[in-house]
């Protein structure tokens, strides 16, 4: 959990100004950063930060749903 948590994170930090992102965490539930707009946000260093806070709190909780997450994902 550690080594993916880390890995999202500097794919996260490697976004510049003029790209456009979505962090999601799931397994029974799907959950984002809260303070940020749902969908796709630009990457500004205030998302960035957002994402990356949001995804260093992920941890795991047992078993992984994974059909709503894809739903959610192709939407």
């Amino acid at each position: 959990m550690v080594a993916a948590r880390r890995s999202a994170a500097r794919i996260v930090d490697t976004l510049g100004a003029s790209d456009r992102f979505a962090v999601l965490t799931f397994d029974d539930r799907i959950e984002g950063p809260g303070d940020l707009p749902y969908g796709v946000v630009a990457a500004s260093d205030r998302h960035r930060y957002r994402a990356v806070e949001h995804l260093s709190r992920a941890d795991a909780r047992g078993g992984t749903v994974l059909l709503e997450p894809l739903e959610q994902g192709l939407r």
